[in-house]
Parts: structure tokens; sequence; C-alpha cells
């Protein structure tokens, strides 16, 4: 391993997201991940894409949100260091449903989704861990959601 990857692999290691992954996993996606930088207002991607990768952010702060015809930008979701965001990239021919764009400097690990699936096909058990922790974070968007939802009709 490179000094690149041992890096991305300690933070991942810290993350309580990879809890489920075992070692040689956890080395694996360090073996395929990078690390991005992102400037403040930057665009990571935009809604309707089709997704690049998964994104761990280290350092800064990133915006979900989606353009509403009458209305502009909406913010969904404010996203900091140790949060995961990019996941339906893993999703063959998904596109993005919201933007995700830097709201300050933001340093992120990004994996890319291809190498992922590649890594699927010969790692099942993989697969399955590095979903699981996916499905968790789409549970707490939801939660979230569905409590932005019921203040909003509270009011």
């Amino acid at each position: 391993m490179n000094v690149k990857e041992l890096t991305v692999l300690e933070i991942l290691r810290e993350l309580e997201l990879f809890n489920e992954l075992k070692e040689p996993q956890l080395r694996k996606l360090a073996h395929i991940a990078e690390e991005v930088q992102f400037e403040t207002e930057e665009t990571i991607y935009r809604e309707g894409e089709l997704g690049k990768g998964i994104f761990i952010i280290q350092e800064g702060e990133v915006i979900i949100e989606m353009l509403l015809p009458e209305q502009g930008p909406v913010v969904l979701y404010t996203l900091v260091p140790g949060q995961l965001f990019g996941w339906s990239s893993l999703l063959l021919g998904r596109r993005k449903k919201a933007r995700a764009r830097a709201a300050r400097p933001t340093r992120a690990i990004f994996i890319d989704a291809n190498k992922v699936r590649d890594l699927f096909r010969e790692d099942h058990d993989l697969e399955c861990r590095l979903m699981n922790c996916i499905i968790s974070v789409m549970a707490d968007r939801l939660y979230l959601t569905r409590e932005s939802l019921a203040h909003q009709a509270a009011r």
C-alpha cells in the first residue's frame, strides 16, 4: 500500500458508517479511492446527471438541493465531515435527483462507482456489507425528510 492508500484507509477505519466492513474490504476500497477538493459554491454534480461515485466528506460542508421551477434551489440536506453522499451512483443507470455543491472549501474521499461494482463482482460479502451501510444512510435521510415535512405540516 502506498501513503495515499494508507491515509484513506485510516479515514475509512474511523468512520462509524463502515463499521460493518472487514479490514480486507476497507483496504480494497482504499485502493480505489482518491482525495478530491471543491471550492466554495462549486457544483459537485447536477440534477439529471449519471452519478460517478460516492463521496465521504473529510472537511467542509456540502449542500444537497433540488431546483424547483418557481422557487429556485431548496436545501434538502447540509452534510458535514464523516457523512457520505452520492450513493445513488452505485445503482446502474440512476440519474441524480438533486444537486450537490460545496457550501465552503471541502475535502472528500471519492470512490468511483464503476470500480466499486467491479469489486462487488469479486466480493459479494463486500457488496452486501457496503450496501447495508448505504441503506443506513438512506434510512437516516428519509427520517430527516419525514421530520422536516412533519414540522412544515404542523405550522
